[in-house]
């Protein structure tokens, strides 16, 4: 499979063409769940980014044009719900792997 990459820079897969199959350089399935786990952690940087430049942008303004409260709670139910994502990818990889959990590891996307 080759990745491209969308226009919010999300990786895709596309399906390989038929000489392609068994290509070397193909991703695991493991190193696909990583690929996969990354742009979660990337979209959930973006949407605490995003949570911070609103509180921000409403301390500007010095008022409340809309429900921020409302907003900044829907962020971060948005970003906790990715790290659920994440969490059950890291699942699907724990599970071929015999039940070896891959969180003893470096967690995907950490900097470390």
């Amino acid at each position: 499979m080759e990745e491209n990459t969308t226009a919010g820079g999300t990786p895709e897969m596309s399906q390989p063409n038929a000489g392609q199959l068994g290509a070397v350089n193909e991703p695991t399935f493991d190193e696909k769940m990583d690929r996969i786990r990354v742009s979660i952690k990337d979209v959930g940087g973006f949407v605490l980014r995003t949570k911070e430049q609103k509180i921000e942008a409403d301390k500007v303004v010095g008022q409340d044009v809309e429900n921020t409260g409302e907003v900044i709670a829907n962020l971060m139910l948005a970003y906790r719900h990715l790290e659920d994502a994440s969490m059950r990818i890291g699942k699907v990889k724990q599970a071929r792997n015999g039940g070896v959990s891959v969180y003893d590891k470096n967690v995907v996307g950490s900097p470390e």
